[in-house]
């Protein structure tokens, strides 16, 4: 029951780098994150799917699984100022799941 845009990491360095080469004077908060939105469960069903592991992946509640720190049910961050000031095609997460775990095999293989 919670949502947000899970995130490849070399997705956000990439987005940083397009900001730090541009010649942008435009200070302020830029968000940015991998486009599309899951729940933790659509998140690990995609992986395990995508990694051909036959598992049955249980969703729960949040209430079920208590932490110190609240959680927001959703997260998904408003992209649109970060598109519209660097012309940046953001992919999405499935997409970057993609990348991840392809580049994850290409290293358990060296």
């Amino acid at each position: 029951d919670q949502i947000g845009s899970p995130t490849y990491a070399r997705d956000l360095a990439y987005a940083i780098t397009k900001i730090i080469n541009s010649d942008s004077n435009d200070y302020g908060t830029y968000h940015f994150s991998n486009t599309g939105a899951a729940s933790w469960y659509q998140f690990a069903t995609e992986i395990f799917e995508r990694s051909s592991i036959s598992i049955n992946v249980k969703g729960i509640p949040t209430q079920a699984y208590p932490t110190p720190a609240k959680r927001s049910q959703y997260s998904v961050l408003d992209t649109r100022k970060f598109q519209n000031k660097f012309t940046f095609e953001i992919r999405s997460w499935q997409e970057g799941l993609v990348s991840c775990l392809t580049e994850y095999q290409m290293i358990k293989q060296q």
